[in-house]
């Protein structure tokens, strides 16, 4: 019998609305109104909204200009 090991998974860190505005610089509504519009993607647990570390990543870099 061939033992199957378990590789430990790496969960993305999941921000608050509240942090990503502080991260931002941004208040909570600019933060939610993203969210409503797809720009910036969010995780619903009941009536909470988390970003994950690597979305916002991705939302803020999609946001540079030259």
């Amino acid at each position: 019998m061939s033992k199957v090991t378990k590789q430990p998974i790496s969960l993305p860190t999941l921000a608050t609305i509240k942090q990503v505005a502080e991260h931002t610089g941004f208040c909570n509504r600019q933060i939610r109104r993203w969210i409503a519009s797809g720009e910036l993607q969010a995780i619903r647990f009941g009536r909470s909204l988390r970003v994950a570390e690597n979305d916002l990543a991705l939302f803020i870099a999609t946001q540079k200009r030259s």
